[in-house]
């Protein structure tokens, strides 16, 4: 009677647990860690190693927090230009109210918009 041996390679790793050197079939490892399969395995000592989650979970959570992040940039980069459009819009409105001589503290319209500065709002910083 002859006795075949699978050829199959092998996965050498340490019990995280024990410290106990051991393999495991690298098909059964590759599974294990591609599909991230509850439950896990168990070291010849009897140590539970639980494989945790699949590298395709962990990057699909990855990809999702980018995604989120870039989502959350976009809405801050939108709003601080909604806030600039809206600032410029006020500066021009009171630079064209000033150029037509109305007062920008007052609302009240000059002919010598600088001589009523002066002398009305001179503690007034433009």
């Amino acid at each position: 009677m002859s006795i075949i041996f699978d050829t199959e390679s092998l996965t050498a790793m340490t019990c995280w647990v024990c410290g106990v050197r051991f393999a495991l079939p690298t098909k059964l490892w590759d599974y294990w860690n591609a599909n991230g399969k509850d439950g896990g395995f168990y070291c010849p000592n009897k140590c539970h190693l639980g494989v945790g989650e699949s590298r395709a979970c962990k990057a699909e959570k990855e990809a999702a927090a980018l995604r989120a992040k870039l989502d959350q940039e976009r809405m801050e980069s939108s709003t601080a230009r909604l806030e600039r459009d809206k600032a410029q819009k006020a500066v021009k409105r009171l630079r064209t109210r000033a150029k037509a001589g109305v007062c920008a503290h007052c609302n009240r319209t000059f002919t010598n918009v600088a001589r009523h500065m002066a002398c009305k709002h001179a503690g007034v910083k433009p």
